[in-house]
């Protein structure tokens, strides 16, 4: 795989295609540079999650070479440009052979991991969270809800630099099987759905979400 520059002074037209790519990627990704501070964050998540697609990378080496210097661009949008043509060979894969690209083993495709506890993914006017309980099997229930607890904080920090979002949404198997542990945290379980279900939806509005995480 060829060395993937960061910038290229004259970059040629993009096609649709393209452009629904890219629009794509910074729905999905733009969240990182929301949800970590600094570059150097954001970088260090992103390599904590490359596990997966790893197999689809020729030479890791140059790779990871390219994904460090992204770290020194501060400048969010600079940043996810960066990301966009560092990534852009397996983002092609994945809209163009996504059985194949999944069969590589990419773990989340959709969702930005806040924790090992908890992902997110924003859609329109919501933002739909999943909590991962096998993520963390030697863990204590205790540390468990901390990380629970923790994270919401840090997604009221993204909630709230997004206005159109209305509803924090949210479906797990710790859901179904412990409703009432998911209202202690202000949700609202819906009541229709049987106890083993997976689908099981827990909600709650942008308002009641922010008054109870945003800190400061």
């Amino acid at each position: 795989m060829e060395k993937f520059p960061l910038s290229s002074p004259e970059k040629p037209a993009l096609s649709e295609d393209e452009k629904k790519r890219l629009e794509f990627y910074r729905v999905s990704k733009a969240g990182i540079a929301e949800t970590y501070k600094t570059s150097k964050e954001r970088v260090e998540y992103i390599k904590s999650t490359l596990e997966g697609i790893m197999p689809l990378i020729e030479n890791k080496e140059a790779f990871l070479s390219r994904l460090d210097e992204c770290a020194d661009i501060e400048e969010k949008d600079q940043f996810v440009d960066a990301l966009f043509e560092l990534f852009k060979p397996i983002i092609d894969k994945k809209f163009e052979d996504p059985e194949s690209f999944l069969a590589e083993g990419e773990k989340r495709p959709d969702y930005i991991e806040i924790n090992k506890v908890v992902s997110y993914e924003i859609s329109e006017s919501t933002i739909f969270i999943h909590i991962y309980l096998n993520e963390v099997p030697e863990q204590r229930n205790e540390n468990i809800l901390t990380k629970f607890k923790e994270a919401m904080q840090k997604l009221a920090q993204v909630v709230q630099n997004h206005p159109e979002i209305s509803l924090i949404e949210g479906n797990s198997l710790m859901i179904a099987r412990r409703p009432r542990v998911i209202e202690r945290f202000g949700f609202t379980v819906d009541k229709e759905s049987t106890e083993s279900s997976l689908n099981r939806r827990a909600y709650i509005s942008r308002e009641d979400f922010l008054k109870r995480y945003l800190k400061g």
